[in-house]
């Protein structure tokens, strides 16, 4: 998994855990080329990426989902990249 792979030797955060996560995907081949919509307001729902993601990297990047406690999340097109997703967890001092 690419979150182990980043996470290296390091131990999870303990702590509280801020989280931003942007889902980027392709612009559907239907829209004109002309069409600049940023937003991505079809499925699938951002929560259930969100979750995928969480889950994912529970006992990885944290010890448990349960320690994020900012989540900031985007689903967005892209008109010039492949699809992708970019994920930044911080630790919040206490």
């Amino acid at each position: 998994m690419l979150a182990a792979k980043r996470m290296g030797p390091r131990k999870p955060i303990d702590g509280p855990v801020s989280a931003h996560l942007i889902f980027s995907f392709e612009r559907p081949s239907s829209w004109p080329k002309r069409r600049a919509d940023r937003w991505k307001v079809a499925r699938p729902d951002i929560d259930n990426l969100v979750k995928s993601v969480l889950d994912a990297c529970n006992g990885i990047v944290y010890r448990d989902d349960a320690q994020v406690v900012v989540l900031v999340a985007e689903k967005v097109i892209i008109f010039d990249d492949e699809p992708h997703v970019r994920v930044d967890f911080t630790e919040i001092p206490q």
